[in-house]
């Protein structure tokens, strides 16, 4: 998952608030979440389930991809 306001951009989620003790919480103010499909990729083994490798990336303060 990574975040970045360059293309491109595959998906846009929007933030969910908790609950408070009086009720809802504060939906008045909408945040949202991009994920990026160079942010990370998960690969799972199909013969060993159980092993699965994380390729992550990140963003730079250029908003350049970097491997991490």
């Amino acid at each position: 998952i990574g975040r970045s306001s360059e293309p491109p951009i595959d998906f846009v989620v929007m933030d969910t608030y908790p609950a408070t003790e009086n009720g809802p919480g504060n939906e008045s103010r909408m945040a949202q979440s991009t994920i990026s499909r160079f942010a990370c990729r998960l690969l799972t083994e199909r013969q060993h389930p159980n092993i699965t490798r994380i390729y992550a990336a990140g963003f730079d303060s250029s908003r350049n991809i970097f491997l991490g």
